[in-house]
């Protein structure tokens, strides 16, 4: 029950960050500062529901042109931050999941938000 309870935490978070960068996107016109943010986001949740995710599929979810996208994970994979295994024995085909490090920050970041959240709902 705890193992399940904390990915539904994660996952919940995950989703609020989507919404609340797709807010800042489209009423702010932000989205250069958070180009990697996407990517983060669709890593991290496949990762908490157990989905295989590809170079080709975190291209696609991070609403970057391909090659934008593609040399954005392989910034994040060369800072650490993305995990590549290989998935078949040729080494030709491989999944991505987010490292050790990734992991840590975001729980970090989500107890960290979710503090933020809770302290501006408190003073209104």
């Amino acid at each position: 029950a705890e193992p399940r309870r904390v990915r539904d935490e994660q996952v919940r978070f995950a989703e609020f960050v989507d919404r609340l960068h797709s807010e800042s996107e489209a009423i702010l016109k932000l989205s250069a500062g958070q180009r990697e943010m996407r990517i983060i986001l669709h890593l991290v949740t496949s990762h908490f529901d157990g989905n295989l995710v590809t170079s080709s599929s975190l291209a696609a979810a991070s609403g970057m042109s391909y090659g934008t996208a593609l040399r954005a994970i392989n910034e994040l994979t060369r800072r650490g931050m993305i995990v590549r295994r290989e998935r078949t024995a040729s080494g030709r085909s491989h999944s991505l999941h987010p490292s050790s490090r990734l992991l840590k920050r975001w729980r970090q970041f989500a107890f960290r938000g979710e503090e933020l959240m809770k302290s501006a709902l408190r003073r209104e």
